[in-house]
């Protein structure tokens, strides 16, 4: 899960850029972006039975699909 955990810790930096500054709307693009990548590492594990490790991934980006 290593790779998922790097894009997660990226996406949590990026979320602190706030709103006013002029990298927020390219923060908001790479948070899409990162997110959906931890979606792709989520799918191909469970693709090829790690379940456990799918599950993991998807956990990552629940509080952020959720906001």
């Amino acid at each position: 899960m290593q790779q998922a955990s790097q894009l997660n810790e990226a996406i949590n930096y990026a979320r602190q850029i706030q709103p006013h500054t002029a990298l927020y709307q390219q923060a908001q693009v790479k948070i899409k972006q990162w997110s959906q990548m931890i979606l792709d590492i989520a799918q191909g594990r469970a693709i090829i039975g790690d379940f456990q490790g799918a599950i993991a991934a998807v956990k990552l980006v629940l509080p952020i699909i959720n906001n």
